[in-house]
């Protein structure tokens, strides 16, 4: 017997391909390739699909220019496009897609690094997660309920605890991340949102421009002083951003949550502030690109919150060595804006 716990939208993605606005195929990502299609890669008439394969465990897809060899310039992948989709590694055949293996719990959810990922979530009335329970054989049925250790269902407890409080609308998605401060024993806010903000563009700048639309907008907010008011004027009248950021933060405890190897109260801190400061610097840097346009489209939250995704979702010790200099130079838990 298995337990699957799926983010509800996860059978709506399908990937966009040559019309992406921004390929993970032109990510300088390290692209893993399983023993199975390594095999069918040696075997390949191709010689260049062959000589673009490492030999070296853990085999990996070797970039040109630093991106995948196989990226072509109509935005489609060579050896989708010559062999079909089941041709792919499962690390290009899966992504955005998430399975984290948990005893006999699955959680599969869908990355925001991913720019059709991110229209889902501009569609999506709520992030719910759908359970279902598998049973692989005959002696299963006899089981009355799913089993799990002690420690896991702790943690599935302390997941609803705080997505009840994260899907209530009632409160500001800053409200919302105050009670679940609140309710962890938590009560060191960082004090001076200016140079919170300020630190936030000083990381992003240095770390993570890592397309030609995070560029742009960098350029743009290069020398802007911030004001509060720049992230009150992103929501006037549009509820979308916060229902957006809402999304966001919901996959995040879903997606993080058991990760944590012990759930002492200092782990469970080090595990929020990471979290929350994920969801402020995305937005410390739309409120600043606000107070430069006058204005905040969905064009620009997508290319900002992918683009940090990237970094910030799928490179633990670049977002470890993040959250280390925040603490050093900031501290606190980072206030959300909105």
């Amino acid at each position: 017997m298995f337990r699957v716990d799926k983010i509800n939208y996860f059978d709506k993605f399908h990937c966009i391909m040559g019309e992406c606005p921004d390929n993970c195929c032109e990510m300088d990502w390290n692209i893993l390739v399983d023993d199975i299609s390594y095999a069918k890669y040696q075997a390949c008439k191709e010689e260049d699909v062959r000589n673009f394969i490492s030999q070296e465990i853990p085999h990996k897809i070797l970039k040109k220019n630093h991106k995948c060899p196989f990226f072509q310039a109509d935005g489609l992948c060579m050896l989708h496009k010559e062999y079909g989709e089941g041709f792919l590694c499962e690390t290009c055949r899966n992504y955005p897609r998430l399975t984290s293996c948990y005893e006999d719990l699955y959680v599969v959810s869908l990355a925001p690094s991913c720019p059709a990922v991110l229209e889902l979530l501009w569609l999506q009335e709520r992030t719910e997660i759908k359970t279902e329970v598998f049973y692989e054989c005959q002696e299963d049925l006899k089981e009355e309920k799913f089993e799990m250790s002690e420690s896991l269902a702790a943690k599935l407890r302390f997941r609803e605890e705080l997505l009840e409080i994260a899907r209530d609308r009632q409160f500001s998605l800053a409200e919302r991340v105050k009670q679940m401060a609140a309710v962890l024993g938590m009560a060191g806010f960082s004090e001076d949102l200016p140079q919170a903000v300020e630190w936030a563009r000083d990381y992003i700048r240095e770390n993570c421009l890592i397309n030609r639309g995070i560029r742009r907008q960098s350029e743009l907010i290069a020398g802007t002083v911030f004001d509060e008011r720049m992230a009150l004027n992103i929501v006037c009248g549009n509820l979308g951003f916060q229902r957006f950021f809402e999304h966001i933060l919901v996959y995040s405890i879903i997606e993080q949550v058991f990760r944590m190897e012990k759930m002492g109260d200092r782990d469970k801190h080090r595990w929020l502030e990471k979290i929350v400061l994920r969801l402020a610097v995305m937005q410390y840097w739309l409120a600043l690109l606000y107070g430069v346009q006058g204005k905040v489209s969905r064009d620009d939250c997508n290319t900002a919150v992918y683009s940090l995704m990237r970094i910030l979702d799928h490179d633990e010790e670049a977002w470890e060595k993040c959250y280390g200099r925040w603490k050093r130079e900031v501290g606190g838990l980072p206030l959300v804006l909105w």
